[in-house]
């Protein structure tokens, strides 16, 4: 049983968004624009976005602009689930999760709930019109599926351990998802030609680019404990170079 708890927290806390990352169609695509060759700056990036005037909607640009949006929604949904990470834990008799990771926690289900309402109920009814699931007619791509699988399986494999390791490991998982997040923001950006949805674009790029920065803030504090604790230890001082 307890097993199963861990397995389930680790599944939550980022797997499935690793998985959805590496089987959509829609992360090649957008990566190939925003991934390679990154602006140095948000604010670099996103006016960089600004400058490529909209594409008018033909079939192919609608299809992306249904792929991106399905996979936020995806991962908007994974995190509003987040808050059973805590509880689930103290079920599988962990040790107790840093206050800093607690905190990003609940910021990640309030921004993960909110995103997802605005995009559910209003944003992708806005013509034009993107709220249909996008249905790829290509055939699995055996290949990709397999790598999805075995990336999915490492980070629960990490994420399964009881001790003071999770936060650590748990903060590189989101660290990935959130610059995911923005990566696929910005892809999008390219291709929206919705005034409404192109502010909201923005808006969300810089917000999951401050969550990046808050999330590597507690793996530094956690990397920063251990090191208090060596140290307290009477072990030999780690270089600082």
């Amino acid at each position: 049983m307890q097993e199963s708890i861990v397995a389930l927290t680790s599944f939550l806390a980022g797997a499935l968004l690793l998985l959805v990352v590496l089987q959509s169609p829609a992360s090649k695509r957008i990566c190939n624009r925003t991934c390679n060759n990154a602006p140095r700056s948000v604010l670099d990036t996103i006016a960089t976005a600004e400058q490529q005037p909209p594409t008018i909607l033909s079939e192919n640009s609608r299809n992306e602009l249904l792929m991106g949006y399905d996979l936020l929604t995806d991962i908007f949904n994974g995190q509003s689930k987040l808050w059973l990470v805590p509880i689930l834990r103290r079920l599988s008799r962990g040790t107790p999760l840093l206050e800093e990771t607690t905190d990003v926690i609940q910021k990640l289900v309030d921004s993960g709930s909110k995103r997802k309402e605005e995009l559910g109920n209003t944003l992708r009814n806005l013509p034009p019109n993107v709220s249909q699931k996008f249905i790829d007619p290509l055939p699995p791509n055996r290949l990709v599926e397999s790598i999805g699988k075995h990336v999915a399986w490492n980070v629960m494999q990490d994420l399964s351990t009881r001790g003071d390791d999770f936060n650590l490991n748990f903060a590189l998982v989101q660290m990935s998802s959130a610059r995911f997040v923005y990566s696929v923001a910005l892809g999008l950006l390219e291709v929206e030609s919705n005034t409404a949805r192109r502010q909201w674009l923005k808006d969300v790029a810089k917000e999951y680019s401050s969550l990046r920065t808050e999330v590597r803030d507690v793996m530094y504090e956690y990397i920063r404990g251990e090191e208090r604790i060596f140290l307290g230890n009477g072990q030999a001082t780690r270089s600082s170079g």
